[in-house]
C-alpha cells in the first residue's frame, strides 16, 4: 500500500470523513489521538477517531474512497475514459447519514443542584455556580424564561425533563362552530416577517396548541374551522376550531427564550443535555437556545481565536414547537445527537468559527409559514467559518434542507441525508470555499415542479466558489446539481451586500473554481448545469458585459458524473426552450435570451436546455460522464 493511499477519517461511531493529507496524518499523530486501521475493498485507510480533532479543512481534503451508484450497469459513453458497474448505496455503505437515534435517553442524571418542576431553574443555576452540574427534574417546567448559565456547567434533565415556554388556556365558551376564550393579553406582539401565501401573521411569536400540535392562524374570527385559530387583540380573545373539552390548549408567551448566553455574568462553556425544549414564543430569526454570544461575537470569524472555547455543546435534547427556531449555534458549539423538528420557521441556526451540527434529525420545520426565500426551512448559517454539518437527517421542512448564505470559508456538508425537503436539499449562497460530499438526496424541491426559474433540485451553487461537490448520489429530486451565479457584490467579514465595490479582505461572490465531479444524479423532472444571471443584483441594477458573463461559463467544471433517469436524452430536443421537454435536462444559458446576435453562442435561447451530447460538445462539461441508458 502507497503512502498515497486515499484515507477517510471517521469518528468512533463511523461519523466524519475527516483529513487525508499527510501533514494533516502527522498532526493527528502528534495529539496522540487513537484510530484503528481498517482496509477497504477500495484500497482506502479509514482511521477512527474523536471528531472534535479534526478541522473542516481537513474534511475539504478528504479523498473520496468510493463513488455513490445506483442499480445495475450503466452504459458508457464513447467519450468516457473509463467503465463502471455501479450497485445500490446506504448510508452503512458510506453515502448519507444511515441510521441513528438522537434526543434525550433513559440516562440517570449526575449528582447536583436539582430543580424540580414548579421550582426555579435560575434558582438551582445560581446555586450551583460556575462549573457545577444543574438538575432539571422530571416532568413539565412552566415560566422559566431567559435562563442564564454560568460559566462551564453542566445542565442535564432527567428522563421526562421538559421545558415549556407555554400557558394553558381554560375557560372556553362554545360560539356557533367556534370555541372563544377572553381575558387573553391584549398586547400585540411586533410582527415583520414575510409570509407564504395562505399564511398570516407568521411573525407573530404566540402559537396556539391543540395537544401539543400547532393549529394554522387565520385573519380573522368567521374564517376559524377545524384546525385553525384566531387571536383578536383588541378584545384578548382566542378564537379555535377544534373543540378543546378534554382536551390541553396552550399559548406560547410571545419574545422569550429558554436559555441565552449571557456575556456580562459568563454562560461560556456550557453543556446542556437531555432536556426536552418546547413551545417557546421566540421572535422570527431567534431561537429557544441561544448561545450566540458564547465563545466570543460571532461577527468576529477572522480572529484565529474566535471559536477555539467557550462554545456550547448541546447533546441528546428535543427542541420542538418553538416560533422562531430550536437552537443558535454560535462560535465553537457543538450541536450532536438531536431531535430539532416541528419549529415554527427553523430547526437551527448557526453563525461563527468552528461550529459543529452533528448527526441530528432535522425536520418538519416551518409551520409557522414563514417565507422560504426570506429564511425557513432546515437550517441557515450565516458570517461562518469552519463549519461541518455531517450526518444529519434534513427532511420533509418546509423550506430548503440546509442553507448557507453569506458565509466565508470551508462550509463543509457531509454524509447527511437530505429527503423531501420543499425548496431543495443544500443551498450553498455566497460562500467563499467548502464541500458538499457523499451525501443523500431524495425527492427534494417537490414545492418548485415546473417551474425552471425556481427549481433549486437537491444542490443549489448560487455563487458558492471554490466548492468541491463529490460522491453524493442524488434521486428524484426537481433538479439535480444547478450552479447560478450572478454579480452581486462581495463576501467577506462583518460584510452583507456591497455594490459593486469590495474592501480589502472581501472578495466578489462567484462560482469560481468549484468542481462537480463523480456524484450519481437519477433525473426525470428539472434539470442540472449553470444558469447565469445577466443582471446585477445591487444598483444600478444594469446589465452584466457579456464578457464577464461567458467568463462565468468557464469558472465551474462537472466532470465523472454519472446521469440516469427518464428524463435524459443523448441530443438536444427542437423546441430547447420549452421546460417540459423531457430530452433537455441540462441548463447552460441565461434564464432568457441576452442578445439577439446568431453570433453569441451563450444567448441562443435553444441552447438553454441541452441534451447529453451537447453538455458534453457544446457545453464542454463531463468528458468523463457517463449517461445510464433509460
Amino acid at each position: 500500500m502507497s503512502d498515497d493511499s486515499p484515507i477517510i477519517l471517521v469518528d468512533a461511531s463511523g461519523e466524519a470523513a475527516l483529513g487525508t493529507t499527510p501533514d494533516a496524518q502527522r498532526r493527528r499523530r502528534a495529539r496522540g489521538t487513537l484510530a484503528v486501521l481498517i482496509l477497504l475493498s477500495t484500497g482506502g485507510i479509514v482511521a477512527v477517531r474523536a471528531l472534535n480533532d479534526a478541522t473542516p479543512t481537513e474534511v475539504r481534503d478528504a479523498v473520496p474512497a468510493a463513488r455513490p451508484s445506483l442499480d445495475g450497469p450503466v452504459d458508457v459513453n464513447a467519450s468516457t475514459a473509463k467503465a463502471r458497474r455501479v450497485t445500490q448505496p446506504s448510508g452503512a455503505d458510506g453515502v448519507g447519514a444511515g441510521a441513528f437515534d438522537a434526543g434525550p435517553t433513559n440516562a440517570a442524571a449526575p449528582a447536583g443542584v436539582r430543580a424540580a418542576a414548579g421550582t426555579s431553574v435560575q434558582a438551582a443555576i445560581d446555586a450551583a455556580g460556575p462549573g457545577g452540574t444543574v438538575v432539571i427534574g422530571a416532568g413539565v417546567h412552566r415560566d422559566q424564561f431567559d435562563l442564564r448559565p454560568r460559566n462551564d456547567q453542566t445542565i442535564v434533565g432527567e428522563p421526562g425533563a421538559i421545558l415549556n415556554g407555554s400557558r394553558v388556556v381554560s375557560g372556553f365558551s362554545s360560539s356557533g362552530s367556534t370555541w372563544v376564550a377572553g381575558g387573553q393579553p391584549t398586547a400585540v406582539p411586533a410582527t415583520s416577517a414575510p409570509c407564504l401565501a395562505g399564511f398570516v401573521r407568521c411573525g407573530s411569536p404566540d402559537d396556539l396548541f391543540y395537544d401539543s400540535r400547532p393549529l394554522k392562524r387565520v385573519d380573522r374570527a368567521g374564517a376559524v374551522v377545524a384546525d385553525t385559530w384566531f387571536y383578536d387583540y383588541a378584545g384578548g380573545l382566542v378564537v379555535v376550531g377544534n373543540n378543546p373539552n378534554g382536551h390541553t390548549v396552550e399559548l406560547s408567551v410571545p419574545g422569550q427564550h429558554a436559555f441565552v448566553a449571557d456575556q456580562g455574568r459568563g454562560g461560556n462553556g456550557v453543556t446542556l443535555t437531555n432536556v426536552v425544549v418546547e413551545k417557546y414564543g421566540t421572535p422570527a430569526q431567534e431561537c429557544a437556545v441561544m448561545t450566540v454570544d458564547a465563545g466570543g461575537g460571532y461577527k468576529n470569524v477572522l480572529d484565529p481565536n474566535n471559536g477555539t472555547s467557550g462554545g456550547w455543546t448541546i447533546t441528546n435534547s428535543t427542541f420542538r414547537f418553538n416560533h422562531g427556531c430550536g437552537v443558535f449555534a454560535g462560535p465553537g458549539t457543538v450541536v450532536s445527537t438531536n431531535q430539532l423538528v416541528d419549529n415554527g420557521q427553523l430547526g437551527v441556526k448557526g453563525a461563527g468559527r468552528n461550529v459543529r451540527i452533528v448527526r441530528n434529525q432535522i425536520g418538519r420545520n416551518n409551520f409557522a409559514g414563514h417565507d422560504t426565500y426570506w429564511e425557513a426551512g432546515g437550517t441557515k448559517f450565516f458570517n461562518a467559518v469552519s463549519l461541518y454539518f455531517g450526518y444529519n437527517h434534513v427532511f420533509d421542512n418546509v423550506g430548503s434542507g440546509a442553507w448557507t448564505d453569506y458565509s466565508l470559508f470551508e462550509i463543509a456538508f457531509d454524509h447527511n441525508t437530505f429527503e423531501r425537503n420543499n425548496e431543495g436539499g443544500i443551498s450553498a449562497e455566497m460562500t467563499l470555499s467548502g464541500s458538499i460530499t457523499f451525501n443523500e438526496f431524495f425527492d427534494n424541491d417537490v414545492n418548485n415542479i415546473g417551474d425552471a426559474g425556481k427549481t433549486h433540485g437537491g444542490i443549489f451553487l448560487f455563487n458558492a466558489s471554490n466548492f468541491d461537490v463529490s460522491g453524493n448520489l442524488l434521486r428524484g429530486n426537481n433538479g439535480g446539481i444547478i450552479a447560478q451565479v450572478q454579480d452581486r457584490g462581495c463576501v467577506g467579514a462583518n460584510i452583507t451586500q456591497l455594490q459593486g465595490q469590495c474592501p480589502a479582505g472581501a472578495q466578489v461572490g462567484s462560482i469560481n473554481g468549484t468542481k462537480v465531479h463523480d456524484n450519481v444524479i437519477e433525473l426525470d423532472k428539472g434539470f442540472s448545469g449553470l444558469l447565469v444571471l445577466p443582471y446585477a443584483d445591487h444598483p444600478p441594477y444594469a446589465q452584466v458585459p457579456v464578457s464577464w458573463a461567458i467568463s462565468q461559463f468557464k469558472a465551474i467544471s462537472f466532470d465523472d458524473n454519472v446521469y440516469a433517469g427518464s428524463g435524459f436524452d443523448s441530443s438536444r430536443g427542437t423546441n430547447g426552450n420549452v421546460f417540459d421537454v423531457k430530452t433537455n435536462r441540462f441548463v447552460w444559458g441565461f434564464p432568457s435570451g441576452f442578445s439577439t446576435d446568431p453570433n453569441v453562442i451563450w444567448s441562443w435561447i435553444d441552447r438553454r436546455f441541452l441534451g447529453f451530447a451537447d453538455w458534453q460538445a457544446f457545453a464542454g462539461q463531463d468528458a468523463h460522464g457517463v449517461l445510464r441508458s433509460p
